[in-house]
Parts: C-alpha cells; structure tokens; sequence
C-alpha cells in the first residue's frame, strides 16, 4: 500500500465508483444513496486534506478565545488548566497527530461542566457570542457538502484560516 493519503483516498474513491457502484442492484436505492454520499464524502475529505492541519490549529485558536472569556467571568480552575494545556499545544510547530484537536475538545469539556453546573448569564452570554467563529469555520469546512441554505452567507474557508 502507498502511504501517500491523497493517493489512498483517489484509489478508494476510484474503486469505489468503477467497481462497487455498477455492481449495486439498482433496486437498492439506499445502499446507492449512501454509497454516493459516501463517495462525496471520501471528495470533499481528499480537497480538504491539505487545509486539515491549519483547521486543527484555528479550531484550538477559535475555542481558545472561547475558554478565555468564560475564564474571565469566574474562577474556573479546570478551564484554566485546559486553556494552560492548549496554549502550550497551539504553539507546538510539530504536535502529535491529533494533540491541537485533544486540547480543543478538553476546554470544550470544561466549559460544558460549567454550564451544566449552571452557569450565569454572563458565561451564557459568552459561549453564545465567542461560539461564532467555530460555527463559522465548521460552516465554510462543510460547504461542498451542499446543505447550507444560503452559501453566500458563509465566510471563505481561507479566510477563516487565515490563508
């Protein structure tokens, strides 16, 4: 097997679409819907895989900002601890695979256990507003899926990632 990812996911995509789909009987309409979607999915992953490490880092960058205005309205030493954690990754030129999306996911879990423990509506407020940036960069990342129902709404990716 070659361990170039783009290679790996074009021959999937290839054998997938030259070798599964016209072998799918056409009476199964769902098995040929999810294989295209599947197929769709496998594209859009294959476009995206050059930006992946960039979106790692801004989506850590984003909940930073996040987590740094719920830590101003109290004292929240597990959030604290995490935004300590994260800083120290985001400015890692080479993390492990994965490490930029760990920190971003545990400052996440620190601010859900605050507000599941009944936040105030300054904290409320906070996620609510520095949320934006994160829905932004998941809206503009999905785009080519098609399910945005006004894409001329969304942001460009490469703007969001500072490209």
């Amino acid at each position: 097997m070659v361990p170039d990812l783009d290679l790996q996911l074009q021959a999937v995509i290839k054998a997938l679409g030259d070798t599964v789909m016209p072998a799918l009987d056409p009476a199964n309409r769902v098995a040929a819907e999810q294989l295209g979607l599947s197929l769709a999915t496998l594209g859009m992953v294959r476009a995206r895989l050059p930006l992946a490490a960039r979106r790692e880092w801004q989506e850590l960058q984003n909940m930073i900002g996040l987590g740094e205005a719920v830590a101003a309205l109290g004292d929240f030493s597990a959030l604290d601890a995490a935004l300590a954690d994260a800083a120290v990754v985001r400015d890692d030129a080479n993390p492990l695979p994965f490490a930029r999306t760990k920190a971003t996911h545990a400052i996440g879990a620190a601010i859900s256990a605050i507000v599941s423990a009944g936040a105030s509506d300054d904290v409320m407020r906070a996620v609510v507003t520095h949320s934006k940036p994160a829905t932004d960069l998941s809206r503009a990342w999905s785009l080519p899926a098609g399910f945005e129902p006004d894409p001329e709404d969304v942001p460009a990716l490469e703007s969001l990632l500072g490209l």
